[in-house]
């Protein structure tokens, strides 16, 4: 593991393009999709990157062609020759972003995607000792084929997840991702007044079903196969995510950012069962009174008896309209991870909200490993 906190090597380096805050969002898309994410500069200062993830998150209706794409830019942390590979992936688990930049001297050399990271996490043997179902997001969440984009769009925007499972019958039909729906929907007529835009966008996610857009290969990997296997398939198929299955039933999704959120709590340079990511200079004041409501909340679940927390990881996402989004992960010793989130205007309310709604699944995972002890039936290892 000593090689973990070794630097980046010069390998790990892809090329970018720079570009500045107001150049076209239209003219970049390209360049966006080949090279994995450009570097944005706001007249000579660093203003952030840009990749799918950061416009993903700006929301379909926002993708106008005479957008800057400044607007679509999140400021990330700069990589250097100083900086180790295990603190790579904390910084890539923190900003949800595909790639990052990498600077020599002061300057732009490139950036580092992560799938050069996930690629140092197999060769270093970081999860060796993992399963799939260990650091999988749970529950799935499903919506049936014949909904409509607009209802997969709003249910993937309330659950705060980026794919979601189509379902025929009650079977797996496919999946379908945010990215599936920004690539169908956001090629409209710029010459357009923004009201008939608006109308056409509408009429066309209302009445599209999700089974027209939807990937029907649906990679899968069984819930206690070694994690490893898992990722070697996200790197040679160039993927970000595999349904995780038991008895061929799915269970949950693992994505790269679970990978990297695995690596992250489980690393030396995290020393707490606690990890907040997403803070910012409005809301680092209040990381300890976070921290407390957290750990009662691991304490409560430890009450329980046959429940252990392993981890709580917390990200929280300011948005512009001034309210607050949170996503938890609550890790158990037994019975894999689960996963919830809330919204609201107030810090306070929004993580009450959170902390009610992740021990409410806990609940239920209760009520799931109990019945499953009752039948016989394996649990998690």
């Amino acid at each position: 593991m000593q090689k973990a906190f070794e630097t980046l090597p010069s390998e790990f380096i892809s090329a970018t393009k720079i570009c500045d805050y107001k150049t076209p969002i239209s003219g970049v898309l390209g360049k966006i999709k080949s090279l994995g994410g450009v570097v944005v500069f706001k007249g000579k200062e660093y203003y952030g990157i840009v990749d799918s993830r950061t416009i993903a998150n700006m929301g379909v209706l926002k993708m106008d062609a005479k957008f800057p794409i400044g607007k679509f830019a999140k400021k990330v942390p700069l990589l250097d020759q100083s900086t180790s590979i295990e603190k790579s992936i904390h910084y890539f688990f923190n900003s949800a972003t595909k790639s990052l930049p990498y600077t020599e001297g002061g300057k732009i050399k490139g950036v580092i995607k992560r799938e050069m990271l996930l690629r140092a996490i197999l060769s270093l043997h970081m999860v060796s000792s993992y399963k799939a179902g260990y650091a999988m997001s749970a529950p799935v969440v499903a919506i049936d084929k014949e909904s409509s984009v607009s209802q997969a769009k709003s249910t993937m925007e309330s659950r705060k997840v980026n794919k979601i499972i189509v379902v025929d019958g009650g079977k797996i039909f496919g999946i379908l991702s945010y990215n599936d729906i920004l690539s169908e929907f956001t090629e409209l007529n710029a010459r357009q007044t923004t009201e008939k835009k608006t109308k056409a966008y509408l009429d066309k996610i209302g009445t599209t079903s999700v089974s027209d857009i939807c990937s029907r290969q649906v990679y899968r990997i069984d819930h206690s196969r070694p994690i490893e296997e898992a990722i070697k398939s996200m790197i040679e198929l160039k993927i970000s995510s595999l349904l995780v299955t038991k008895a061929d039933k799915p269970v949950g999704i693992l994505t790269v950012r679970d990978v990297f959120e695995l690596v992250t709590t489980n690393t030396s340079a995290v020393a707490e069962r606690i990890f907040i990511s997403g803070l910012n200079s409005r809301t680092k004041e209040f990381e300890d009174e976070i921290k407390v409501e957290l750990e009662k909340l691991a304490d409560k679940v430890d009450r329980f008896g046959n429940l252990k927390t392993d981890y709580i990881s917390l990200h929280i996402k300011n948005p512009k309209a001034k309210n607050y989004e949170m996503k938890g992960r609550l890790s158990l010793s037994k019975g894999g991870t689960i996963s919830a989130s809330s919204s609201g205007f107030s810090l306070d309310d929004t993580l009450s909200k959170l902390v009610d709604n992740l021990y409410r699944e806990v609940k239920v995972k209760k009520e799931i490993i109990l019945g499953s002890k009752k039948g016989d039936r394996e649990e998690y290892e």
